[in-house]
């Protein structure tokens, strides 16, 4: 019977953890004997694969269709682990990039973005694109005067000359949007202030 998937990728796990547990014999025998040295330690290390494989029954022709599969090359053992190593090559390159994309967002957002509370900050894309970024930063803001806008805050325009105040920290809740507990407790918070209103 051949091997399914499965099997394959459990022959696959088994000699790469061989070949890891066996490297520093590897290292050794690649210092001490050269090539013949390496090509004995690494059939060493994968000794109890290759046995485990032998207890698998092996596929006849006829279930292959044609011939039956020949055993586990040095090549085979090759591609594996260079297949491996190359995706975790990948891994560390994307986990890189991500990194710092991630780090000029947030580099953006501090320099850009201070107004905001630093829960808007997280909306921006990860990304190192200045102008995807300004792009961003803008419906950001919108969603910002939203929530604000929603949760009863007035909201002055911050354009050159902001109504009723210096700045967006001059904003006052609006009242009649608010419930009669709430407004009564900023009443009283207002009065205990000194401001009297």
């Amino acid at each position: 019977m051949p091997l399914d998937a499965e099997q394959l990728s459990e022959v696959r796990a088994a000699i790469t953890e061989a070949l890891d547990a066996a490297r520093p014999e590897i290292v050794k025998a690649a210092a001490e004997a050269g090539a013949k040295g390496v090509a004995d330690a690494v059939a060493q290390a994968i000794a109890p694969v290759t046995d485990r494989l032998a207890k698998l029954e092996a596929p006849t022709a006829e279930d292959q269709g044609g011939d039956a599969p020949t055993a586990l090359t040095m090549e085979d053992l090759e591609r594996v682990l260079a297949d491996r190593d190359a995706k975790r090559g990948e891994a560390a390159t994307k986990a890189a990039g991500d990194a710092a994309a991630a780090q000029a967002r947030d580099d953006y957002a501090a320099e850009h973005m201070k107004d905001l509370p630093a829960a808007y900050h997280g909306l921006l894309p990860a990304t190192d694109d200045a102008e995807a970024l300004k792009a961003a930063e803008q419906k950001v803001r919108q969603q910002a005067a939203a929530d604000a806008k929603a949760a009863g805050w007035k909201v002055p325009d911050v354009g050159s000359k902001p109504p009723g105040g210096s700045g967006p920290g001059d904003a006052q809740p609006d009242t009649s949007k608010m419930s009669p507990t709430a407004a009564l407790k900023l009443a009283y918070e207002a009065e205990a202030a000194g401001d009297g209103t």
